[in-house]
């Protein structure tokens, strides 16, 4: 058995109330749950969707679109993840130009290489839509 708070929005297992008691973590607002209900809304939520709380009790809500701070972290950690690969990928293309030994094909493909990652780094992330460039 268990309890739900749809404050915390959270459950607790009633075997565990003393421990929680204890830190003074019981929560005030909980009501019991049978053992379907826990696993009901502790699995995989549907698409689209994660737990939330109506009338006490919980239930399937839409997940909230990112707000434009979330958008923006996004953007940058993709920024930076695309950047590193694309350095990544030069690294021994440029060595091998940097030695004189470049084919043709590699000083290509190391010329795309940059103009990709020069794409990238103008790219502004704060934009509601960014339009990120093809990776060569």
């Amino acid at each position: 058995m268990y309890v739900y708070s749809a404050e915390k929005n959270a459950f607790y297992p009633l075997s565990m109330l003393e421990d929680y008691a204890a830190v003074g973590a019981w929560p005030d607002d909980g009501i019991d749950v049978d053992e379907a209900v826990f696993q009901a809304f502790t699995g995989q939520p549907p698409e689209g969707k994660q737990r939330g709380a109506s009338k006490g009790r919980p239930c399937w809500v839409d997940i909230p679109p990112p707000t434009a701070a979330q958008q923006r972290t996004s953007a940058e950690r993709r920024k930076a993840s695309l950047m590193a690969s694309a350095a990544k990928a030069m690294a021994p293309l440029q060595d091998a130009e940097k030695l004189g030994i470049a084919t043709e094909e590699e000083a290509a493909l190391l010329k795309s290489w940059e103009i990709y990652r020069i794409q990238l780094y103008r790219l502004d992330t704060t934009l509601k839509t960014v339009t990120w460039p093809k990776e060569p």
